[in-house]
């Protein structure tokens, strides 16, 4: 009479999926949409028991039972049409409907295709790494495994960081003010799966490992030539080793220690009240680093600083890293079975929430300055959770620094110093955030057959200007278009060879002028954290010549220009 292997399939489609719809759009979410459709569904379900062994005994004592299903396919193609004829009628009498209707179907058809094809893209690249590795005939069982991981580790962070950036969307399209609170984190995320992308495919480079792998040939080839050198020993085997086990602790360690699995502005005011009270009773030098006595002032004013935190964000961001945690880490992880046997992620991040006074900046003031007794006697909810799991997070924190950073950083020491005196200055040195000069010219770059020149200028802002976000100019610049020079320039684009941090630096011509200030690179630059590429790399800077048409002509800023010499 049923068949239970799709009754399932039918189940979720019946009682929540076209329930939901009936009630919401059809019904207009009135207080009587759900007992009707409970009726309706009733009904059906009596008039399939009564006439269902019927059809089936007139079917097979006629042996029709394929005309039969014909039949019932052919009506249930009329029922439809007519539906779907009735809901354009429907739409059209609804004024602006068909418009908006037709609107939402295009953008949004175009706008899922768009995003789909870019996942499916990295997708392919992905697969086409993991088949690249696995066929490499020059790596070795312990290269494959490792280069196995690292692929494993970055496609689960890129799907993790595309995954929230999708949820934070759509909470931003809530409403003007959902959508303010969240543009900052969105706009983190967005720029977050852009690298990613970016530095994927520069790994996914054909020239960029063939040239890593004869540079490190060929210093490896001098450092055996010479007795002093291969002293050092076997700093690349040491990296090997560490990077495997960081592999192993990667998962872990990102999700409790770095914090991915309570992505909560109240949990990090938790977790840094709790250690703050414990690491501030012993010697500077046996602390954590971010709790030693050069950093605790600048830690204090972040801490008890007063700003907002909203509610509906941080439930969505708790309830989305827990959710990924007990993807990652598995539903069997202690941690996520202590934290989730009896709660979702969605009740846990609302319990927590509604339950914390920790947004409050005096109470974190107070706690700051209570110290351990202070912290230790309070029972808000996000200090309990942070306090719950601090032991393991900081076992698996201590882990990873001796096992990994600390192997990592005395090895590449000693490769920075057989490669210095192996290629003396010809060479330059890692960045180590130390002042250096680097030296280029202004250049442009070719994408995609397209010559792109290296300069913009301010004409070019109004030309793009839609009115709309990302596109939107302020009305105080709007306001003044007519007064401004349309051919001041606005960015350089030059072949300094940058990476990120660099941005503030000042860019100086060979006059010694200051002739422009570092903030951005071309999206090419990217790779940068790996090699430098001659052709694309450019790092963009914003020319000093806009910077003085703004602060005359837009902000009134005279006595700044005044104290500065230039007004």
């Amino acid at each position: 009479m049923y068949d239970f292997a799709n009754s399932g399939y039918t189940t979720v489609l019946l009682t929540a999926v076209f329930n939901a719809y009936f009630v919401s759009v059809v019904a207009r979410n009135a207080d009587w949409a759900t007992f009707a459709w409970t009726v309706a569904l009733s009904i059906s379900y009596a008039i399939v028991m009564v006439i269902g062994p019927i059809l089936g005994a007139w079917a097979d004592a006629h042996a029709a039972k394929k005309q039969l299903l014909a039949k019932l396919k052919n009506a249930k193609s009329k029922v439809t049409s007519q539906t779907a004829a009735a809901e354009k009628r429907a739409t059209f009498r609804t004024p602006g409907g068909a418009k908006a209707r037709k609107v939402r179907q295009t953008v949004g058809a175009k706008g899922k295709k768009a995003i789909a094809g870019v996942r499916s893209k990295l997708r392919g690249k992905f697969d086409a790494a993991e088949k690249a590795i696995q066929s490499n005939q020059k790596l070795t069982k312990a290269g494959k495994q490792k280069a196995l991981a690292a692929l494993k580790a970055s496609r689960a962070k890129v799907r993790a960081t595309d995954e929230a950036a999708q949820k934070k969307g759509k909470f931003g399209k809530t409403g003007a003010e959902a959508s303010r609170i969240v543009e900052d984190p969105l706009n983190n995320l967005e720029n977050a799966i852009k690298v990613r992308r970016k530095q994927l495919d520069a790994l996914l480079d054909d020239r960029l490992l063939k040239a890593k792998r004869l540079e490190e040939e060929a210093l490896r080839a001098r450092v055996a030539a010479d007795p002093q050198l291969a002293a050092i020993g076997e700093p690349w085997s040491d990296i090997a080793r560490a990077e495997l086990r960081e592999q192993e602790l990667y998962l872990p360690y990102t999700f409790l220690e770095q914090g991915a699995g309570f992505n909560s502005h109240l949990f990090t005011y938790a977790r840094t009240l709790l250690r703050a009270a414990a690491e501030r009773t012993k010697p500077s030098t046996n602390r954590l680093r971010e709790y030693r006595d050069t950093a605790l002032a600048r830690l204090a004013q972040r801490t008890t600083a007063p700003v907002p935190v909203y509610p509906a964000l941080e439930k969505l961001t708790l309830s989305f890293g827990l959710e990924r945690m007990r993807e990652w880490l598995g539903p069997d992880a202690p941690i996520v079975r202590a934290l989730l046997t009896s709660d979702s992620p969605d009740t846990l991040a609302a319990r927590l929430v509604d339950g914390s006074r920790l947004a409050d900046p005096a109470l974190r003031r107070g706690l700051w300055d209570g110290g351990a007794a202070r912290v230790d006697a309070s029972h808000d909810p996000m200090i309990e959770l942070a306090r719950s799991v601090d032991g393991e997070a900081r076992a698996l924190r201590k882990s990873y620094e001796d096992e990994v950073e600390a192997p990592v950083q005395a090895a590449s020491e000693k490769i920075a110093r057989a490669r210095f005196s192996a290629y003396g200055t010809s060479l330059p040195p890692d960045a180590t955030f130390t002042l250096r000069l680097n030296f280029g010219t202004v250049q442009g770059w070719k994408e995609d057959g397209r010559e792109i020149e290296p300069f913009t200028r301010l004409a070019r802002l109004f030309e793009r200007a839609t009115g709309e976000e990302p596109f939107r100019i302020p009305a105080s610049w709007l306001a003044l278009r007519a007064q401004l020079d349309p051919q001041t320039p606005f960015n350089v684009s030059t072949s300094n060879d940058i990476v990120g941090g660099n941005s503030g630096s000042p860019l100086i011509d060979a006059q010694g002028r200051l002739v422009g200030l570092m903030f951005d690179g071309n999206i090419h630059s990217i790779a940068g954290s790996y090699w430098y590429d001659p052709q694309l790399n450019r790092a963009v800077a914003v020319d000093p010549a806009v910077m003085l048409e703004a602060l005359r002509k837009v902000y009134k800023a005279d006595g700044l220009l005044s104290e500065l010499g230039l007004h």
